[in-house]
């Protein structure tokens, strides 16, 4: 079991990059989403985590040195007006059980519901 020494709670910009400047620190809690506008520097800062240019820390600020999970999601286009917002989520949700499956996590996922209703929620706020 991990202990709570052992969570990622920061993640600190040691170099520039593009956009992201140096000493940046996102603080992360049990769920991050990243969102933002158009050119507001999101992929730059995953660009950043990328291009190891980043500090992972726990509470203490100790480095942390974790293993790094992309989740494809080429079936989510918030631009593509023609989707809807139930596809997008269903896919975001096909692609994070996916990869629960491959890491051998097993989950029960309780007022699934609830969650799908939210992501919609997400989804369509986004769209405005």
């Amino acid at each position: 079991m991990m202990e709570n020494n052992n969570i990622i709670k920061k993640i600190k910009v040691i170099t520039e990059h593009k956009t992201i400047p140096k000493d940046f620190v996102l603080e992360l809690k049990q769920l991050t989403v990243i969102t933002g506008e158009n050119n507001s520097g999101k992929t730059n800062f995953i660009e950043a985590i990328n291009e190891n240019k980043v500090e992972f820390l726990d509470e203490n600020n100790r480095k942390l040195t974790p293993k790094i999970v992309y989740i494809a999601a080429e079936n989510i286009k918030p631009s593509d007006s023609e989707c809807k917002a139930s596809a997008k989520s269903t896919g975001l949700v096909k692609n994070l059980a996916e990869l629960f499956s491959n890491l051998k996590v097993k989950f029960e996922l309780k007022n699934q519901e609830d969650i799908i209703k939210d992501i919609n929620d997400l989804i369509e706020k986004t769209n405005v």
